[in-house]
């Protein structure tokens, strides 16, 4: 009998690419949960779960986590045998804007989720979390799990996170279910966010417009490539967890956010025209993970290179977001 996966956020950027690997294993019996909402409009939440629709048959059910109760949850659908929850409002910047909406969404609806896992007992829980909990800590180097102490917090968004975890873990002594944070690292690529650096240089660059960026090379970052993200959670997956653990969860090396322009501005035959502006102080200058707990856990993975992970973010772009005639628009 295959195992039951519920994936909360399931029409966001990681949650509809992860479900679309699962579905295309047929490994599992998946359920895909979304409210439909992101920061950057949630028209581009409602065109990937179309997509799945249309690949793949699946639908993702409407569920508003945070308004939904244990109870509920458990009424409609049951026990699952893992529970990967992925679904948050992301971004450091709209954080600071919407801090409400952000606690709503990242705290008030992970609350239920908790609640939920504690009824249900899946065999694994896994959560994602961000590289924002680590700061600017990552300036002295790469950065290990247990580095991340609360102390070094610069953002609304990076203290929803951190209480995630800090509730996680006081949840998983309370349920014994095995749970796990997954801290993200500037995950990228095709369908993604359009608030993120490399999608909006991209249109920056197609309007040849000018592109700031914060302080003189823009920072430093584990630009990480999607398809090599879920390929690590599909590993993850199949691991029966014991215990609560945070996993860095990232892949090549820290890059120049110059760099990853010259890379855009390469691969359209442009030169980017910038500026250099003042770093906001909710935004760390430096991510750069430590993954040696994760390749204790699963092996050597996949670590696409950034020109590689641009050359299919533009592809995509250009052949199915940019022209399509059902493009739907931002809400």
């Amino acid at each position: 009998m295959k195992q039951r996966v519920l994936i909360t956020g399931a029409a966001g950027f990681v949650g509809s690419h992860l479900v679309s690997a699962i579905l295309s294993t047929k490994s599992y019996e998946v359920v895909g949960l979304d409210n439909f909402s992101a920061p950057y409009g949630g028209g581009h939440c409602k065109r990937r779960a179309e997509n799945l629709l249309s690949k793949f048959g699946f639908a993702v059910d409407f569920v508003d986590l945070s308004t939904c109760s244990a109870d509920d949850l458990i009424s409609a659908y049951g026990k699952f045998d893992i529970v990967v929850h992925l679904a948050a409002w992301p971004g450091v910047r709209f954080g600071q804007l919407s801090p409400k909406e952000y606690y709503k969404n990242n705290v008030i609806a992970f609350g239920n989720i908790l609640e939920y896992a504690n009824l249900a007992k899946p065999t694994n829980f896994l959560f994602a979390s961000s590289s924002s909990v680590y700061g600017d800590l990552g300036e002295t180097g790469p950065v290990t799990e247990d580095l991340a102490d609360g102390m070094s917090l610069k953002s609304f968004y990076a203290a929803t996170k951190w209480s995630n975890e800090i509730l996680a873990e006081s949840h998983h002594e309370i349920s014994g279910v095995p749970t796990v944070a997954l801290r993200f690292f500037t995950f990228y690529g095709p369908d993604g966010r359009p608030d993120m650096a490399y999608w909006k240089f991209l249109d920056s660059i197609l309007l040849d417009e000018e592109i700031e960026l914060f302080g003189l090379n823009g920072g430093i970052r584990n630009f990480t490539f999607i398809d090599d993200a879920v390929q690590i959670l599909l590993e993850l997956l199949k691991i029966n967890f014991t215990g609560y653990h945070p996993i860095n969860i990232a892949s090549s090396s820290p890059i120049t956010t110059l760099e990853l322009l010259e890379v855009l501005g390469n691969r359209l035959g442009s030169i980017p025209r910038y500026r250099i502006a003042v770093r906001p102080l909710f935004d760390a200058s430096v991510t750069h993970a430590d993954t040696s707990y994760l390749k204790s856990l699963i092996g050597n993975y996949n670590e696409t290179g950034i020109t590689e992970g641009i050359d299919s973010f533009v592809d995509w772009y250009m052949n199915s977001y940019r022209f399509s005639p059902t493009k739907l628009e931002e809400i």
